[in-house]
């Protein structure tokens, strides 16, 4: 579940659209240690999140064009404990395909690539913190309370129809606006996820709806998610997981052209 939603908000190209959303308080009295308890049995039914060393998925980002066809990029990602990213686009899947841009984040820095031109830019600090929030934001399994200087805890009925638990979280880092999570009332697994940040002076709103799970690796995955980044929006479908393969930090290390 690391790290899924914000691929689609990062990669989104232009699709803009809007859902109904209308929310009616209802009561509760599950509190936030049970309910945090319940999330991470549902999600991560065999404690895999502690083994994780490493992970790789692919992903297809489909994004909307105007009077066109969607456009879909594959999408791979590797991680590696602590803190390394690098992420790929490519037209094509599969192993042997040639990519066109991608990114890597270190604890030492970060860089964009253009694999056509041939050409690494360095990341700014503003840039890096860009990339670095989303990735902060969907870890919401294992990282709530430790990201979180309060928690809020209440229910609602949405639509006069499915009922959700509603977790306004504060930011410990951020002076940001709170981060809202939805999570369904039978399964226990986040819904949606709301909440607006500010980069270089710029709001941003960024909220992601997650339309179907899958067990993967023994984890619980978003396997269909839909994202919106300030009006950009994109859907995702994941192909594609393993945990805990041999990465080392040589494999996150900047291509030479």
């Amino acid at each position: 579940m690391r790290y899924f939603m914000m691929i689609a908000a990062l990669t989104a190209l232009f699709l803009c659209g809007c859902n109904t959303w209308v929310e009616e308080p209802v009561e509760t009295s599950m509190t936030f240690d049970e309910l945090e308890k319940k999330m991470r049995l549902a999600a991560d039914p065999q404690n895999r999140y502690g083994e994780l060393k490493s992970y790789q998925q692919t992903q297809i980002v489909s994004s909307g064009r105007l009077l066109d066809e969607p456009e879909e990029k594959f999408v791979t990602v590797k991680y590696l404990k602590p803190g390394h990213f690098a992420m790929t686009v490519s037209d094509e899947g599969g192993a042997t395909a040639s990519p066109d841009t991608g990114w890597i984040i270190t604890p030492e820095g970060g860089w964009l690539i253009d694999y056509q031109k041939k050409k690494v830019e360095a990341l700014s600090k503003e840039k890096l913190q860009l990339f670095r929030r989303p990735v902060e934001l969907d870890d919401f399994v294992s990282k709530i309370r430790q990201n979180s200087v309060k928690v809020e805890l209440s229910a609602c009925r949405v639509n006069g129809e499915k009922e959700y638990y509603k977790l306004v979280c504060y930011p410990r880092k951020y002076k940001d606006d709170p981060v809202t999570y939805y999570v369904d009332k039978d399964t226990f697994l986040v819904y949606r996820m709301v909440t607006s940040f500010t980069l270089n002076g710029i709001r941003i709103d960024y909220e992601t709806t997650i339309l179907r799970y899958a067990l993967k690796d023994g984890i619980r995955m978003p396997e269909k998610t839909v994202s919106e980044l300030s009006g950009i929006r994109s859907e995702t479908r994941l192909i594609n997981y393993k945990l805990n393969p041999d990465f080392t930090a040589a494999d996150f290390v900047p291509p030479v052209f």
